[in-house]
């Protein structure tokens, strides 16, 4: 039933966004062949071109980072590659429409087109980098009708935060710290919370293995290399981008050495491996928003060893509490990496704002339209309506995804969804049964 259910969605789904891009999409002036050998468009086409090899970057990133990063599970590994495969072409298609539709409605501008270009598919890469932030909370306990419906209502919900935040709030998140990070963070706990069945706690099936880890570790290593990327991307000002590379890459280094430290220090002497392939990540979250503001190393070096130290305590003592008293399984652990990171890094961007406004710098410089002042408040507020409409919005979708029509799933296996996938079956414990196996027996 689940897998006719899938493939009928998909046909369903693609129909439906055929006829959307030939109505109301089309592709930017520079790259329709009516304007060749116009210099203008020929500027802006070499602009978007420019754009591209960063574009790439993210998407290994999305594709070879975040797909190994998540390789760990001893039986699901093969969901954990190609859920991510599936949610990184799913969401590319859906940002587009979505986008172009809040932006129309907010804007009030229903007589031009939606537009395609480099820029824009970049944008649409750090929606697909949020939800695959949620699916990291998720791992192991959503099946792939899940997660379709799941990108749906994220990338829905995601495209109009980043219109509310960056469009009217005038937010200044190009690492997307809260605008990605969190959102994707909170948004995922909030359905884990809800989705998570009591059997979801000790499971004989939610276990690493060597091999995994080895893969998760070139995950993270693709993910460190290319982070200054994905946080510099959005930036117009070459000397601005260069700042925010040179920012990102001392903050990467701080929370890696940290991590390291304060791992070691946590468990008497000796490494963890989930805390090295994680928080050694930190410092790119938490430099994200204020990368392009920051005028001394030392700064951004200090902010990359708290992110180390702070992400590797919540992995090592914070989520041993919420499991026991609150009953959150987060998978992944997404909320130590990118959810208070995250929170933590617009708070920081606004500190930061606010102290430039006694000095020789101008606001246009950064493309500040208000004051300095002004701007830091508008940082926080951007926090705010990002926490509080990810955690809304994460529940709702976790309550649509637990309806029975979606949410028959063996917990940790990848059995249910491929056709050359065993899981044995663990000694003295015996498995939930499934709906359809109770109505068959």
């Amino acid at each position: 039933m689940r897998s006719k259910a899938f493939i009928w969605a998909v046909v369903f789904i693609e129909a439906v966004l055929v006829l959307f891009y030939s109505l109301f999409v089309r592709f930017e002036d520079a790259a329709n062949l009516e304007t060749y050998g116009k210099q203008e468009f020929e500027d802006r086409a070499n602009h978007q071109l420019d754009i591209y090899p960063l574009f790439q970057h993210i998407s290994v990133m999305i594709f070879v980072g975040f797909a190994f990063n998540m390789s760990f599970l001893k039986y699901h590994n093969w969901n954990s590659i190609s859920l991510n495969f599936l949610v990184g072409a799913f969401g590319l298609q859906l940002y587009i429409v979505f986008y172009g539709f809040w932006f129309a409605l907010i804007k009030d501008d229903w007589e031009n087109y939606v537009e395609i270009s480099i820029s824009k598919l970049v944008g649409a890469q750090y929606c697909v980098a949020g939800i695959l932030i949620s699916f990291g909370a998720l791992l192991g306990k959503v099946n792939a009708l899940q997660i379709l419906v799941l990108t749906v209502v994220e990338s829905l919900v995601y495209t109009l935060n980043e219109v509310i935040v960056v469009q009217e709030l005038k937010a200044i998140d190009y690492g997307g710290s809260f605008v990605f990070h969190a959102f994707g963070a909170f948004f995922g706990v909030a359905a884990a919370w809800i989705v998570s069945p009591p059997s979801t706690k000790n499971h004989p099936h939610n276990q690493t293995s060597h091999k995994g880890m080895v893969y998760t570790a070139i995950g993270t290593m693709f993910l460190w290399m290319f982070w200054p990327s994905a946080n510099t991307a959005g930036i117009q000002n070459p000397q601005e981008r260069y700042l925010g590379i040179l920012n990102t890459i001392l903050a990467l280094t701080g929370s890696t050495m940290t991590t390291f430290a304060t791992s070691a220090a946590l468990n008497s002497g000796k490494f963890k491996m989930q805390n090295i392939l994680n928080a050694s990540l930190a410092g790119g979250v938490l430099v994200g928003s204020s990368c392009n503001f920051i005028l001394y190393p030392g700064v951004s070096l200090a902010i990359g060893i708290l992110a180390g130290c702070i992400t590797t305590v919540g992995f090592e003592r914070v989520n041993l509490y919420f499991v026991e008293k609150l009953k959150l399984y987060d998978t992944c652990g997404v909320l130590y990496l990118h959810g208070f990171p995250g929170v933590l890094s617009g708070v920081i961007s606004s500190l930061i704002i606010a102290t430039r406004e006694n000095t020789d710098l101008k606001e246009a410089t950064f493309g500040i339209e208000d004051s300095f002042n002004e701007q830091a408040v508008n940082q926080l507020l951007a926090v705010l309506v990002t926490f509080g409409i990810s955690i809304v919005f994460g529940a709702i979708s976790a309550y649509i995804i637990k309806a029975e029509v979606f949410s028959e799933q063996k917990l940790f296996v990848d059995d249910p969804d491929w056709t050359e996938a065993k899981s044995p079956k663990p000694e003295g414990y015996e498995l939930p049964v499934t709906a359809t196996e109770k109505n068959r027996a």
